[in-house]
């Protein structure tokens, strides 16, 4: 998908990430994708994406944030 495509292009960059989204499975590969970039740059172990539970499409619904 292109939010995928956008986060791998970034995390190719460097660039520390949120990654919000409503399915966690999605989310989680694609954590996991950017992990394995973050990788390749040096970055083993370090704390430089999360990822964010959230339907936002409804601003007042609660959302559960993990880190990896």
């Amino acid at each position: 998908n292109s939010g995928q495509a956008l986060a791998l292009a970034l995390s190719q960059k460097g660039v520390q990430l949120s990654i919000v989204d409503i399915t966690e499975s999605t989310a989680l590969e694609t954590l996991r994708l950017v992990q394995i970039e973050y990788r390749k740059l040096g970055y083993p172990n370090n704390l430089r994406a999360i990822f964010i539970k959230c339907d936002v499409s409804n601003p007042g619904k609660n959302f559960t944030l993990k880190c990896s």
